[in-house]
């Protein structure tokens, strides 16, 4: 897969580096297949339609670790298998990334308890065999239920189709926010079929918090778009990757 590093590093720097300095916080990051990517004439069958394939995490401030575990998360066009197990190739893949630092001691306590229940269960019951995976998904769980702190909220805005194009809708939206709020922090994530806007927590309000930002959006631009929505697991593309064949782009 193709990667920007500019932009990789600027989004980095940006929204990474402050948290992990900090040190006791991870991001979690994430390798997915979709199969509305598909070419005309293929036909690869996800499990879901969003279908996790691995996941990463970034746990200390060092950018080339960052990137090398992105290399290892993509892998090659013979990695992973669609559900009828045929190689899934590369521009099906989408790599996604927290914007949300996990408390890796919050997380940790949160994991001793969810195996201590598991363990309980495997006593009462034989109807569930552990698996290889059983630990490692126990842990995933856990890290992403335990956000150290929202830095930021992630608003999902996806276009219609045949519509306006994602830059016009980001120059519409920036716009927008700047005319109704402008004391707002955010930035603009570019992806293939929409955008992702991120809105710092920062001097949030009564007139101005997720709730109200939603309403404005959804007033502004829903004739144009597809849906509209506070995205809570905190996932968007990884800007400077590649997203059904598209850049993903860091404004």
């Amino acid at each position: 897969m193709e990667f920007d590093l500019p932009v990789l590093r600027n989004f980095y720097d940006e929204i990474y580096a402050p948290s992990l300095q900090l040190g006791g916080q991870a991001f979690l990051m994430a390798l997915a297949a979709r199969d509305k990517y598909c070419l005309p004439g293929e036909d690869y069958v996800m499990c879901n339609r969003t279908e996790m394939l691995a996941r990463e995490y970034a746990e200390h401030d060092d950018f080339e670790v960052f990137v090398a575990k992105l290399h290892r998360l993509v892998g090659n066009d013979y990695s992973y298998l669609d559900k009828n197990r045929k190689p899934i190739p590369e521009h099906l893949k989408v790599l996604y990334v927290a914007v949300n630092p996990v408390d890796l001691m919050s997380a940790y306590c949160l994991f001793t308890k969810k195996l201590a229940d598991r363990n309980e269960e495997l006593l009462k019951s034989k109807n569930r065999p552990l698996s290889a995976y059983t630990v490692n998904g126990l842990w995933t769980a856990s890290m992403q239920t335990c956000p150290s702190l929202r830095k930021w909220f992630d608003f999902d805005i996806d276009l219609k189709k045949d519509g306006l194009n994602p830059q016009e809708l980001a120059t519409m939206v920036s716009e927008t926010m700047k005319d109704i709020f402008p004391e707002a922090v955010y930035r603009i994530i570019i992806t293939h079929g929409g955008i992702h806007m991120l809105v710092a927590n920062t001097n949030m309000s009564r007139f101005y918090n997720p709730q109200t930002i939603t309403e404005m959006l959804n007033k502004a631009f829903k004739n144009m778009c597809e849906e509209i929505k506070l995205n809570k697991n905190g996932l968007i593309p990884c800007p400077g990757t590649m997203q059904g064949g598209v850049m993903v782009k860091f404004l």
